[in-house]
């Protein structure tokens, strides 16, 4: 069973690892993102303790994150056009400056790198998007600094990894899914189940919707495959876009009442019998 100190279990194994990786020049920085309007008492906590277990990093506060380099960064220079570019670039995504011209409605490329611990789940340690597969190598690299760095004995649970992998999958659109939905004999994979679910998760139900979704759906049903079909029609036009990021709108309140409603409306429909073939 894997030990965790209390200094580390204070700021979290997870803030950890991305911390390290930062501290000992793997990567530029790294973003601790949050969703409400103002941070938390307790990742205010979690921050002050990160501070003090990594004293030599820089910490700097934007909005709806917090920004942890080696260097230290100026606020003014978040400021700009390229906001998104600059971020990305300090967080190590490869097509950072082409981020705010991604077409999530073609065909794209998710990049990822995982850490693989003996005796729990995977921690993803970097996840971005690029419109092509063609920087690869770019993630390639930055993965094998990162293997280097956290097979290091001087790592502390170097001892606990089970492997670390680099992957580069295409991100097929809603309508995609779509055409596959609307064929009667298509057996999914689970790489395409997964996919549809994401896309569902991501349209920004509860929790709880999305454990009904996961223990309720069934892909061979003809009422639920079009209920996800028109959910899918809406996954990249949420009507509710103009208001992004929500959490900044003042109508925070009202949409997550109004997703409430809808959700009882999809679980009514959802549960609703499968009509059997007359003999």
């Amino acid at each position: 069973m894997m030990e965790i100190p209390k200094n580390i279990e204070k700021i979290g194994l997870e803030n950890y690892v991305h911390c390290y990786l930062v501290d000992n020049n793997v990567r530029d920085g790294y973003l601790i993102q949050y969703f409400e309007e103002k941070m938390s008492k307790e990742l205010k906590k979690t921050v002050e303790n990160i501070k003090k277990e990594f004293p030599k990093l820089h910490y700097l506060y934007l909005r709806g994150g917090i920004l942890i380099t080696k260097k230290e960064q100026k606020p003014d220079e978040f400021k700009s056009d390229n906001f998104n570019e600059k971020l990305g670039n300090i967080l190590g995504y490869a097509c950072g400056k082409d981020f705010d011209k991604l077409n999530r409605k073609e065909t794209h490329y998710a990049y990822e790198i995982r850490l693989y611990w003996n005796d729990l789940f995977g921690l993803q340690l970097i996840s971005y998007l690029c419109q092509t597969n063609k920087y690869e190598k770019d993630l390639k690299k930055l993965y094998e600094k990162i293997k280097k760095c956290l097979t290091n004995k001087s790592f502390i649970f170097h001892n606990q990894i089970k492997d670390i992998k680099y992957e580069v999958e295409p991100i097929y659109t809603e309508k995609h899914y779509i055409d596959l939905l609307s064929k009667d004999k298509h057996n999914f994979t689970e790489k395409e189940k997964n996919a549809i679910y994401n896309y569902l998760y991501n349209i920004g139900f509860s929790m709880n919707f999305e454990s009904f979704l996961e223990n309720n759906l069934d892909l061979n049903n003809p009422l639920h495959r079009g209920i996800i079909i028109g959910l899918l029609t809406y996954s990249p036009n949420p009507l509710i876009e103009p208001w992004f990021p929500l959490q900044y709108s003042g109508k925070m309140e009202k949409v997550d009442d109004l997703t409430k409603e809808w959700e009882d409306m999809l679980m009514y429909s959802i549960k609703k019998p499968k009509k059997q073939k007359k003999s």
